[in-house]
């Protein structure tokens, strides 16, 4: 509680509070750079499209092969790319 009020102090609210917009109402999702969370990304990639497009595909494919080889951020970077392209122009992330 204490480094949440130390932050607030320092940091101010942050715009998704300020705006209202319900931001604050969902969930986080707390993740860290593992290779359970490559699977986890990869999992959702299917889940997205049982025929991903071709660039979709190759993305996943190279965060694979890098989370396998040790590479996680690289990996991530990529898979998450691949999601994003997966949901198209209305993903604000």
């Amino acid at each position: 509680m204490i480094g949440f009020v130390w932050l607030l102090l320092t940091f101010g609210p942050t715009p998704a509070i300020l705006a209202g917009d319900g931001a604050a109402d969902r969930p986080l999702a707390v993740t860290t750079d593992t290779a359970s969370y490559c699977d986890e990304l990869v999992h959702e990639i299917a889940r997205e499209s049982a025929h991903p497009p071709p660039g979709v595909a190759s993305l996943s494919a190279e965060g694979q092969f890098l989370c396998a080889e040790g590479h996680v951020p690289a990996g991530l970077k990529r898979l998450r790319r691949a999601i994003l392209m997966l949901q198209g122009p209305q993903a604000t992330r």
